[in-house]
């Protein structure tokens, strides 16, 4: 091979290495851009589906709430002994049982249903999310030989920016699993507690 064809392969060569180098820069500059589209567009995506989820169990809420009825009942034993409001949010804790009925142990938050309503306007009511909770004090506090109310306490929580705790007063209302549907009218029969929120304070009307 002569020198000339030598040289003419390494200039070959040379810009060959240079077209790749070329290209591979451009890529790398792609690929950030690329990577970035993709994150936003997810990030959009999940935002518009947790808004609609949040929306819908509004909408769910708001539906049960309406054709809820708050009742008297004496089936029921029930306290709240905590009211609190921190960051935004409303907590309460107590307990919630039937009498004489022993309390279960449950994976699910919906065996209590806890809900507030506005004591001047029934039609107005939110339901709170609630979970069962554990107390051992419960069978100190109401002894029955055989009955065991140690999962009959609660808590419940709702953004304090849903209610209107300056101008308005609510009652609390609670609905348990065990208590009859009417699946004919979709309507659920809530407990009243004798326990209200004023001026965003718990008072206690028993």
């Amino acid at each position: 091979m002569k020198n000339g064809d030598l040289k003419q392969d390494e200039n070959i060569s040379d810009a060959e290495q240079g077209r790749f180098a070329s290209t591979a820069r451009h890529s790398v500059r792609k690929e950030p851009e690329i990577s970035r589209a993709t994150w936003i567009r997810t990030a959009v995506i999940v935002f518009l589906l947790i808004c609609g989820f949040d929306l819908l169990n509004e909408y769910i809420d708001k539906v049960k709430a309406h054709r809820c009825v708050p009742v008297d009942s004496m089936e029921y034993l029930i306290g709240v002994d905590s009211l609190e409001i921190s960051g935004g949010v409303l907590e309460l804790s107590g307990w919630c049982f039937k009498n004489g009925i022993d309390t279960v142990k449950t994976i699910t938050t919906s065996q209590v249903m806890v809900i507030l309503m506005n004591i001047v306007d029934e039609e107005e009511k939110y339901f709170m999310s609630s979970s069962i909770t554990e107390n051992e004090k419960l069978n100190e506090m109401f002894p029955l030989p055989g009955i065991n109310y140690k999962y009959g306490g609660f808590e419940a929580d709702i953004r304090s920016s849903k209610l209107d705790l300056d101008n308005k007063d609510y009652e609390i209302l609670f609905a348990k699993m065990d208590y009859p549907w009417e699946s004919d009218k979709f309507c659920l029969t809530a407990v009243r507690s004798g326990y209200s929120i004023v001026k965003g304070e718990l008072k206690n009307n028993n």
